[in-house]
């Protein structure tokens, strides 16, 4: 693992893994009267960075630097589907959000 600014580090690494990778579990237990189940639910949300190879140029002066896009259409497929599959094998089940829009 290299430990570096979160800023320095973007996309997908050849193995599918991407940068600052985050996950989060929200545990939620409902108050019942004496005598019931509890209650227990719980949502896990894992992001990280946009799995492609990509980059940005880094600058005080410019605040929304453009995405730098990098490699092959085709080995971009590959990566990003090896980093959903094994998202999916962790969890079993996963929505994908895009936040770029």
């Amino acid at each position: 693992m290299i430990i570096m600014s979160r800023y320095l580090r973007r996309g997908v690494n050849e193995k599918g893994r991407v940068a600052n990778d985050v996950e989060t579990e929200q545990m939620v237990f409902e108050d019942v009267p004496e005598g019931f189940p509890i209650q227990i639910s719980s949502v896990i949300q894992n992001r990280g960075s946009i799995p492609l190879f990509w980059s940005q140029e880094t600058s005080k002066l410019n605040i929304k630097p453009d995405i730098i896009c990098m490699l092959s259409s085709h080995l971009t497929n590959i990566v990003t589907l090896a980093d959903l599959s094994f998202a999916y094998i962790l969890f079993d089940a996963e929505f994908c959000i895009c936040l770029l829009i």
